[in-house]
C-alpha cells in the first residue's frame, strides 16, 4: 500500500528523508544557516555590538578618571 502511494504521488525515498530533516531543524540551526547566507549583515551587526561594548568601557573609564579629580 505504501509503495502504491509513493508511485502515485511520485515521491522518492530520499525526498521524504530530506523533508523530515527540514522539519527537525531547530531555531539555532535556522539561525546558523541564515548567518552563513547573510555574512555581510552578520558581520556588520557583530562589529556594531563590539563597538557599543568598547564605547561603554571607555565611558566607564572616563567617569572613573573624572571622579578621581
Amino acid at each position: 500500500m505504501e509503495y502504491a502511494k509513493d508511485i502515485s504521488f511520485n515521491i522518492k525515498n530520499s525526498e521524504v528523508k530530506n523533508m523530515e530533516q527540514i522539519k527537525r531543524t531547530n531555531l539555532m540551526t535556522k539561525c546558523i544557516l541564515k548567518a552563513r547566507k547573510h555574512k555581510l549583515i552578520v558581520s556588520i551587526i557583530a562589529i556594531t555590538i563590539l563597538m557599543i561594548i568598547f564605547d561603554c568601557f571607555l565611558i566607564a573609564n572616563f567617569i572613573n578618571i573624572l571622579s578621581t579629580l
